[in-house]
């Protein structure tokens, strides 16, 4: 194992150790895949949805667990790996405001990614596996996988708040550029009328 990876597991299926227990780590960061459609995964006070193909950036110092609604079918990929590491190379590199935003504002990230960029994440998670395994220069190869999972993950960054997903902001957006008057998502939810019940039915049960 490399010295920066603390643990690695490629679509590992069935029971898990801290199945609802709210936990943390020290000085480490937490990157996991999902393949499942049912559950949650909780972020410091936060719960997001398991849904398949999704990734969970952790800032492990903070309290999170996963809930998935059916145990023995819960699917998933995870690699925790030193936040001392990471900090110094994007930090060295002036890539600081990255690891902010994934991995410090809310404790982490919730991204619910496309068929295409799920695939290309899973195929990350797969080679690092493999050189792992085959212990082949694993530390260069594996590093250049989590530089580029990090790296697709900002590409599909979008700030959430629980629940939410990038296709809300996009919707909300278009809602507030297209109207005369503006929809913010609270104040619709707590007035709805039936001029707007189908819009805030779509924020407020958004599909899992």
């Amino acid at each position: 194992m490399c010295n920066y990876i603390f643990e690695l597991k490629y679509r590992e299926k069935g029971y898990d150790k801290l199945y609802k227990q709210r936990h943390s780590h020290d000085n480490c960061y937490e990157i996991i895949q999902t393949w499942s459609n049912d559950g949650y995964m909780m972020i410091k006070d936060k719960l997001y949805p398991i849904t398949k193909g999704s990734l969970y950036l952790i800032n492990a110092l903070e309290l999170h667990c996963s809930i998935p609604k059916n145990i023995d079918e819960y699917e998933r990929s995870k690699i925790i790996l030193s936040n001392d590491f990471i900090d110094q190379i994007l930090t060295s590199s002036g890539e600081k405001k990255l690891i902010d935003d994934l991995l410090y504002k809310n404790g982490g990230s919730y991204l619910r990614l496309d068929e295409y960029s799920a695939a290309e994440a899973d195929k990350l998670f797969h080679k690092a596996a493999n050189a792992l395994e085959e212990n082949r220069n694993p530390g260069i190869l594996v590093l250049s996988c989590l530089l580029n999972l990090l790296l697709l993950a900002d590409s599909e960054y979008v700030e959430t708040d629980g629940f939410n997903n990038g296709r809300i902001g996009e919707i909300l957006s278009y809602i507030n550029t297209t109207s005369v008057k503006r929809y913010p998502l609270r104040t619709s939810a707590r007035t709805p009328t039936s001029a707007n019940i189908t819009c805030v039915t779509c924020f407020v049960n958004p599909p899992i």
